[in-house]
């Protein structure tokens, strides 16, 4: 009988310990990836981009991002609000896992104007991009 309960009480602070345990195993294991984005010219806000031979101006930039190879369950979040020049959002995921990312200038309609996009393992670093004022609207010919 003595036998059985110091095998019980043995199980139960097994369990109680490896419950205690669990969240400190897991925070280590995770890592947060920062991803900056800032504007170069202050005149962003008051550009007009063509989207689909419609004028338009952008009105917010977001970070859109999702894990592994298949890209599921994609999350997003504004980075930088109109009139604002610089932003930062925090991507949390397992240490070493692949994030797919992607910045979006988006209009009032919160359709596209333009996309960039990567690929990286999370090992907790900085990614940092710049969003430029492109230098013509005009088509670019080059010869074969």
């Amino acid at each position: 009988m003595g036998h059985i309960i110091k095998i019980g009480l043995a199980s139960l602070l097994f369990v109680f310990f490896s419950i205690t345990a669990l969240p400190s195993v897991q925070a280590a294991s995770q890592a947060t990836m920062q991803v900056n984005a800032e504007i170069s010219n202050s005149n962003f806000w008051d550009y007009t981009f063509i989207k689909e031979t419609i004028p338009s101006k952008p009105s917010t930039v977001k970070v859109e991002w999702s894990f592994g190879n298949n890209g599921s369950s994609p999350k997003d979040a504004t980075i930088i609000s109109a009139g604002k020049t610089s932003g930062q959002v925090a991507i949390v995921s397992a240490k070493g896992e692949l994030v797919n990312f992607s910045i979006c200038v988006r209009n009032a309609k919160n359709e596209i104007l333009g996309k960039w996009g990567m690929q990286v393992t999370n090992k907790g670093q900085t990614e940092s991009v710049t969003i430029s004022l492109p230098e013509t609207i005009e088509p670019l010919f080059n010869k074969n």
